[in-house]
């Protein structure tokens, strides 16, 4: 009887591979002399001379006459020599006349044009930065409203002020805005 013997697991050779390093390195090498033939062909189209080129161009119509530009002006800037004779005015400090103080109990006095107007003090994309400004509006004393407006499919959230029914109530609370730093804008809304 023939002896039965266990299957030995052949042992592969290992091929003698080159570390990762030394790939790393020929794709250096490789990239390197890539970039420096880029370079020294640019460079060399770069220092080439320029000659005139050949331009197609439309008849002139009868009776026009077209004006021969010379060759020589290519390269040659006059703003340079313009900028040198170039006087620029400067002006003296104008000091106003005082305006006088009026007396805001006057009865003639313009109240601006009646109507009804809303502020609107910033309109953001994100409902959290509409509510930090409403936030920072009460830290001021001042009451806002958030309103959602869709506009081509995106969703606006303006925060508004309002309303205010005469424009110089309008225009001093955009002025304590403004002192808080806040941009808002004053909208007159229609009857």
């Amino acid at each position: 009887m023939a002896r039965q013997t266990k299957k030995r697991a052949s042992r592969r050779r290992r091929q003698q591979q080159a570390p990762g390093w030394v790939w790393m390195m020929y794709g250096l090498a490789i990239g390197l002399a890539v970039a420096l033939a880029v370079y020294l062909n640019d460079r060399r189209s770069l220092n080439a001379p320029v000659g005139p080129r050949d331009s197609v161009k439309a008849p002139a119509a009868q009776g026009e006459e077209i004006e021969a530009q010379p060759e020589d002006t290519v390269g040659h800037y006059d703003f340079y020599d313009k900028l040198r004779t170039l006087e620029v005015p400067t002006y003296e400090e104008v000091v106003l006349p005082e305006r006088e103080a009026v007396d805001k109990s006057t009865p003639g006095m313009d109240q601006g044009p009646p109507g009804k107007f809303v502020l609107q003090a910033g309109s953001f994309k994100n409902f959290t930065d509409a509510d930090r400004r409403k936030a920072q509006l009460a830290l001021i004393g001042i009451e806002a409203k958030i309103q959602k407006v869709s506009i081509d499919a995106d969703t606006f959230h303006r925060v508004r002020i309002g309303p205010v029914y005469d424009a110089r109530s309008a225009k001093e609370m955009q002025r304590r805005l403004s002192e808080a730093k806040i941009d808002a804008l004053v909208i007159r809304m229609s009857e």
